[in-house]
């Protein structure tokens, strides 16, 4: 009987010590992404965020908002935002958040009052007092936070290209500052010259750092590397399928052998796949795409090649690329969004 008693003492202290080791081990984690955020490391602060939002949602508002400074992919922001449209935040969470906040914060700070600001605009609505607090740490500190800050609560384009050249990942923001410039451009009644954007698009996709999702590629080529179909519509096929030919046609075929081997591959399958529909100019993009990239993202290439038989009405063929697909065991949850 003492013995028993004796193992279950022990096992209680051993669940004891372990919670105390996990709460430990949060609380260094809360205070390292409050440390980072001050010190303008946004990647760490923004991984950290992320993991901290599994536990409370509201550090997934702060996660938003660094991951458009600290540029990954469109998939990690879309997954943020998800997230977020799925949070049970409240008023207890929000207080939790806040008291974090003033642990690991100097109150004050600029920081405190930018982290202040996206509470009051996000939750409270209260845009006044959000723009006022950024204001003031802007006045106190420039950052690439503050000013993007600035920009999402005042749509002001000067601060979105201040944030882009003080963040060390400015992916997303060179390309929004892109699509303001384009749409700019067609608001004013301008004819628009494609040739003036071409290098900014090469610019932006050298990088393999980041990446954009297939909609994104699809605004590049309807910007400055090819053009752009709408009135495709109707039946088409064999059997009253709807209209698969070309939506997208690339032009600046140079442009392309500028790109990071990433953006090759995900820009080849944005115009073979859904949106594009263009299989031929995707097989000759593939052409200049390098052995090593195309055995690396080896499920997308086949990927491309099923979209390309789907298009043509070759449906054995898709059966028979779904199989191969299914073949390869895909594990890595990059693939699993497309």
């Amino acid at each position: 009987m003492e013995q028993k008693l004796c193992l279950f003492m022990l096992i209680i202290l051993m669940m004891v010590c372990v919670s105390g080791i996990a709460f430990a081990s949060e609380q260094q984690n809360i205070r390292l992404l409050w440390e980072s955020l001050a010190e303008e490391n946004y990647q760490q602060a923004l991984q950290l965020s992320i993991e901290q939002g599994q536990i409370n949602p509201v550090y997934f508002e702060l996660a938003n908002y660094l991951t458009m400074i600290s540029f990954n992919s469109s998939h990690q922001l879309h997954q943020i935002r998800q997230e977020l449209y799925t949070a049970q935040i409240d008023s207890n969470t929000i207080e939790l958040f806040v008291n974090d906040m003033d642990k690991y914060l100097t109150k004050g700070s600029p920081f405190y009052k930018m982290v202040d600001a996206i509470i009051r605009f996000n939750e409270y609505q209260n845009q006044s007092q959000a723009i006022n607090l950024v204001a003031e740490a802007l006045s106190e500190k420039e950052t690439a936070l503050g000013y993007f800050l600035q920009h999402a609560f005042c749509d002001d384009l000067e601060s979105l290209e201040k944030a882009a050249l003080l963040t060390e990942k400015p992916g997303f923001l060179n390309e929004q500052l892109l699509f303001h410039r384009y749409n700019q451009k067609l608001s004013d009644h301008k004819k628009v010259n494609k040739d003036q954007f071409v290098p900014a698009i090469e610019e932006l996709l050298s990088s393999d750092d980041y990446y954009f999702d297939t909609q994104d590629y699809h605004y590049f080529i309807q910007i400055g590397l090819g053009e752009k179909y709408i009135s495709a519509s109707g039946p088409s096929g064999p059997n009253h399928e709807p209209f698969f030919g070309a939506l997208c046609t690339i032009t600046e075929w140079e442009s392309f052998k500028k790109f990071a081997p990433r953006h090759q591959i995900l820009f080849a399958f944005a115009v073979a796949g859904p949106g594009g529909q263009n299989i031929w100019d995707a097989e000759r993009l593939l052409e200049y795409i390098d052995e090593r990239t195309l055995e690396v993202y080896a499920p997308l290439v086949k990927m491309i090649s099923i979209y390309g038989n789907f298009h043509d009405y070759q449906y054995d063929r898709v059966y028979k690329g779904a199989d191969d697909l299914l073949a390869m065991g895909i594990a890595d949850p990059f693939y699993f969004t497309y």
